[in-house]
């Protein structure tokens, strides 16, 4: 399961965003275009199994950014709240797991 951002104002504020999380928090982003099969699959590939299956139920305003999650340890909580605070830095919305 994901960490799931959505309703970033343009593009370049989710792939900005995805970046840092990559590079600040080590762990794995991907952006999205939209919730169709194709892109469905292509989370699948990049972010693992069942990335999207979640979100069958939600319609979400793309783009859409999925962040890995951490673990189970209190570190890697706190590394998630993180993840979570910052994306308001880049005028994205946090809609869950």
């Amino acid at each position: 399961m994901s960490l799931t951002f959505d309703s970033f104002p343009h593009t370049a504020a989710a792939e900005n965003f995805a970046n840092e999380v990559r590079v600040r928090f080590n762990l794995r982003a991907g952006v999205f275009y939209g919730q169709d099969e194709s892109e469905r699959k292509r989370a699948e590939v990049e972010m693992g199994v069942g990335a999207m299956m979640a979100l069958d139920f939600f319609a979400l305003s793309p783009p859409i950014v999925l962040v890995k999650r951490a673990g189970l340890t209190d570190d890697d909580f706190a590394k998630e709240e993180a993840v979570r605070q910052l994306v308001a830095t880049f005028k994205g919305k946090y809609v869950g797991t």
